[in-house]
């Protein structure tokens, strides 16, 4: 088990971070052990089965201590430390990264052992640094720790010192101000999933100051302020806020990770507008923001999940853009994390053949698929449901509503009721869907419109389809 954990550390390193981490363990300074430094090298060899997640203890024993006797107790020891260097490089190799944080611990040191001149030329420096930067919260903050170094400092020099002074209690507020406004947008998304409010202490105060202007200078604060009203206000007044966040300068006021945050909860806002009524504005807007997520996450080392994946894809699919859609699978995919990739990346292809109009190579893709979980198996469901309904194959939409209802029926264990109650109402709409084009009773075909209305106000997987097949069917028959 101590071995495994440590191999599963070092197969997050890069080839990069390993030959760093080769050169971290042989410096004395870190490392008094040969030993330990002879292990790791072992290790990184395929011969003592690095990729296996339980190498072979006596191997690497041998490795390193030729013809003497196998001990376990010094193997446990040379993991421990081995374990211990790559936790000390890896937080080493992040402090070091974090430019801000090596600026303020040295203010710190120079500081503390009184080295004026040095304190103040690395002072201005580090100010300098900062004013050059995209700003976080992160960066905020190190901007409260460095002056609250400087306010401390002037103190012992017992000068007049009030602008430090109060800039330090500004720095403080900017700080609190660019971590909570990132909070309360989330959060609020949150509630929606939950169905409980979260307290937000001081946020009116946040919401206020900003109005008043008090965050001028500091976008990020304005821009997240403005992402959170999206959830509280009409569909009119975000209308609003939406032209307001859209004129956004995103790539000069805000970092990666900031850009990809906001990007994230604007989609999720419009995805919940647009579940609720068909709004086509919104969902041009809903569009653009995937299409700014995703372009950001090619260019990156970011992961994403299935959800984001299928959403990028379907969106660019309704909109006929399948060679954008092409582009964004082939460089996204390198992003995607699933267990079970394969079989959901040629679920994306039998999409993109049926958004192409090839039905029959779509059925034929998705027939030849073996897919693992749970999510993945409802998408292939679903698109067989939409092809075999293009294709007039009812009888096989029929069949396979049924064998939906008996999985359905014998997982209650094994999923929430609420993705069951989806799935349920998915299978109601469409039995319901196919009544009506079936039927040639006016009376009847009135109480399954009756019917699917109400069903429409509620939520149920693959609900805006249905909505416009159904609309199609109506138009038909009237």
């Amino acid at each position: 088990m101590q071995s495994a954990n440590l191999v599963k550390i070092f197969k997050t390193f890069s080839k990069d971070e390993l030959k760093k981490f080769k050169k971290f363990i042989r410096s004395p300074y870190f490392n008094t052990s040969s030993a330990t430094a002879e292990l790791f090298t072992l290790m990184l060899n395929d011969k003592f089965n690095y990729k296996n997640n339980e190498p072979d203890r006596s191997i690497l024993f041998a490795g390193i201590y030729g013809r003497k006797k196998f001990s376990d107790v010094v193997m446990r020891k040379l993991f421990s430390n081995l374990n211990r260097l790559a936790e000390d490089f890896l937080a080493i190799n992040r402090t070091v990264k974090n430019k801000a944080e090596m600026k303020r611990k040295l203010l710190y040191e120079l500081r503390d052992r009184n080295a004026i001149e040095n304190y103040q030329k690395h002072y201005r420096s580090a100010l300098n640094w900062l004013n050059s930067q995209i700003m976080n919260d992160e960066l905020y903050t190190e901007k409260f720790y460095i002056d609250g170094v400087v306010s401390l400092f002037k103190s012992y020099e017992n000068t007049n010192s009030y602008d430090v002074h109060q800039h330090h209690v500004t720095s403080l507020l900017n700080s609190f101000a660019a971590a909570y406004s990132k909070i309360v947008p989330v959060n609020l998304l949150r509630e929606i999933a939950y169905g409980k409010e979260f307290s937000h202490p001081l946020w009116k105060e946040i919401e206020t100051m900003t109005s008043l202007g008090c965050f001028k200078n500091h976008k990020s604060i304005e821009l997240f302020n403005n992402v959170a009203q999206l959830f509280k206000v009409s569909e009119k007044e975000a209308l609003k806020l939406l032209e307001k966040i859209d004129n956004f300068e995103f790539d000069i006021f805000l970092d990666k990770d900031d850009r990809l945050l906001a990007y994230y909860l604007i989609t999720q806002y419009l995805n919940i507008v647009t579940k609720k009524n068909i709004r086509p504005h919104f969902a041009d807007l809903k569009w653009k923001y995937y299409r700014k997520q995703a372009e950001l996450i090619a260019v990156t080392s970011y992961t994403v999940g299935i959800v984001f994946f299928i959403s990028v894809v379907i969106n660019g699919l309704v909109r006929k853009e399948i060679d954008l859609v092409k582009d964004f699978v082939n460089k996204l995919k390198y992003n995607l994390v699933s267990p079970d990739k394969d079989a959901f990346l040629k679920y994306v292809d039998a999409r993109i053949l049926r958004a192409e109009g090839k039905l029959t190579e779509s059925m034929d893709l998705l027939a030849r698929i073996i897919p693992k979980s749970k999510m993945v198996k409802d998408h292939i469901r679903f698109l067989s449901i939409l092809n075999l309904f293009e294709l007039n194959k009812f009888e096989e939409i029929y069949s396979i509503l049924k064998t939906y209802k008996k999985f359905l029926k014998f997982s209650e264990k094994d999923y929430s009721a609420i993705d069951i109650n989806l799935d349920l109402g998915f299978i109601k709409a469409m039995e319901l869907l196919l009544r009506y084009k079936f039927s040639e009773s006016i009376s009847e075909k009135q109480n399954i419109e009756f019917s699917l209305n109400k069903l429409f106000n509620k939520r149920f997987l693959q609900r805006v389809w249905v909505m416009e097949k159904f609309k199609d069917l109506r138009n038909n028959s009237a």
